[in-house]
């Protein structure tokens, strides 16, 4: 059991920060929308470095993982939109 805890774990984290990282993405698009450039561009660059980092957390999210273990991709639409699973 325990060793089911950590690829669980790290999953649901990595689930998250796309999940805040979409949803920080269209409150950018929002605010740039309504004349805030310079903020917008701010938020765009933060979640650049995120997409940067976002390959390594993967590969070591995969190396954790033993083969076993299947990982659903995740659906950016229905993080947005609510879509059911």
């Amino acid at each position: 059991m325990k060793d089911n805890v950590l690829p669980s774990v790290l999953r649901a984290l990595n689930d998250n920060q796309i999940a805040i990282a979409a949803a920080v993405e269209e409150l950018a698009k929002w605010v740039e929308d309504r004349g805030s450039v310079r903020i917008g561009r701010h938020v765009r660059d933060c979640l650049d470095h995120l997409d940067r980092n976002q390959k390594s957390i993967d590969e070591g999210i995969t190396k954790a993982i033993p083969d076993r273990l299947i990982i659903r991709p995740i659906d950016f639409n229905c993080l947005l939109f609510r879509c059911p699973h």
